[in-house]
């Protein structure tokens, strides 16, 4: 999963998740239940509220690029996600 952390900019399906990790798409999503206690999707979503909340907190990066960096279609998205997304810091 590092390459997600370098790379959550990118779009990252479930499949092109479980080919990174090098098993099939079931067992990435068993194995991140039980490691991570949420999926691998729920997972990427707290790296990337985890990201924007250390760039917003840390950087004067305008927010348009704090939006690219996580991947995010646009700043609106982002305030809905973050916004909804009670305990996005609890850590993993």
């Amino acid at each position: 999963m590092q390459k997600l952390s370098a790379q959550l900019n990118q779009h990252w399906p479930l499949n092109a998740l479980a080919t990174e990790a090098g098993c099939n798409p079931e067992n990435l999503r068993r194995s991140c239940q039980e490691d991570l206690g949420r999926s691998p999707m729920a997972h990427l979503k707290y790296l990337r509220m985890h990201r924007a909340t250390e760039l917003l907190a840390k950087t004067s990066l305008k927010l348009t690029v704090i939006v690219c960096t996580t991947g995010y279609r646009n700043s609106q998205i982002l305030a809905k996600v973050f916004f909804g997304c009670p305990g996005h810091l609890e850590q993993p």
